[in-house]
């Protein structure tokens, strides 16, 4: 029979002070794949502080150590929960998820910046007993070629000074005053919007991208058959996941001309006057 259960969140406890690293599980803990994992974690003393981050989310993983080798197992065990009620949660998968391999587990922490950006950190390796589920075969290989007990490297995709100033221009063309007044709003930094524009809108990396203002129309056809505005370009196809998008939205450049319309002072066309139409206004009475 499938055991399906449920996620619970522990107690709170006090607010920690900077970006989180797991206690518990420990590094090659042995624990019943039919029971809730408890998770907890602490302040790890570096940058950035809990302070600046918003909410976070918690999957379990299995597999290797590098993208594409590893996989998430059930659903997520927390899903933007906020920091600051405490620093524990239990939560618990289906046992028929995943495989009983040493070591082949861990989890994984998805903290969202209040000013942009995430940093995900991982959990050392630890082993769920009782599973009676299997892996692809590419995860599995991965598990059993795994040596020691340490999970993925973290990833800082924090907000950097650039991303920040992008955001900040956004919030300002959105009618949002930033720090410094109206004055700060209305005087974008040198290159502002304008100049982010004009790359390519692939080549953006900030949390905000932005768009050239949408083109006027003419007032005149003059083309004489179609061509293509933009040279062809190549596409290439992912073979291992990609990481997942982090920018925040994209903004347009406001119109700089106007545009003016009337109704047509046309006067519209008579109806039809053929065979029909005759026949059919014999019996209008």
């Amino acid at each position: 029979m499938l055991i399906r259960s449920f996620i619970g969140f522990s107690a709170a406890i006090p607010t920690i002070l900077a970006h989180v690293q797991f206690t518990s599980p420990s590094a090659g803990d042995s624990l019943p794949g039919e029971k809730p994992i408890s998770i907890a974690w602490k302040d790890s003393g570096d940058d950035p502080p809990i302070s600046a981050l918003d909410s976070y989310s918690i999957y379990l993983y299995a597999g290797g150590n590098t993208p594409g080798t590893f996989q998430q197992i059930g659903g997520p065990i927390a899903y933007k929960a906020d920091f600051s009620p405490g620093h524990s949660v239990n939560g618990s998968v289906p046992v028929s998820s995943g495989a009983s391999i040493d070591n082949a587990y861990f989890l994984q922490m998805i903290s969202a910046a209040k000013d942009g950006g995430t940093i995900t950190t991982y959990s050392p390796r630890f082993s769920l007993t009782g599973m009676i589920g299997s892996f692809a075969p590419a995860i599995e290989r991965a598990a059993l070629n795994v040596h020691g007990t340490s999970g993925p490297g973290l990833q800082n995709n924090i907000v950097s000074d650039v991303d920040h100033q992008h955001k900040m221009e956004a919030r300002a063309a959105q009618g949002a005053v930033p720090a410094g007044g109206a004055a700060a709003a209305a005087a974008p930094a040198a290159g502002g919007q304008a100049a982010s524009a004009a790359i390519d809108y692939t080549a953006q990396t900030g949390l905000t991208k932005f768009a050239p203002m949408q083109g006027h129309p003419g007032t005149k056809i003059t083309k004489q058959s179609a061509s293509p505005r933009y040279p062809t370009s190549s596409v290439s196809f992912y073979k291992t996941f990609a990481p997942t998008p982090h920018q925040v939205t994209t903004q347009t450049l406001t119109n700089t001309y106007s545009i003016s319309s009337r109704e047509n002072p046309a006067t519209p066309a008579p109806d039809p006057q053929d065979a029909m139409q005759k026949y059919l206004a014999r019996w209008r009475d």
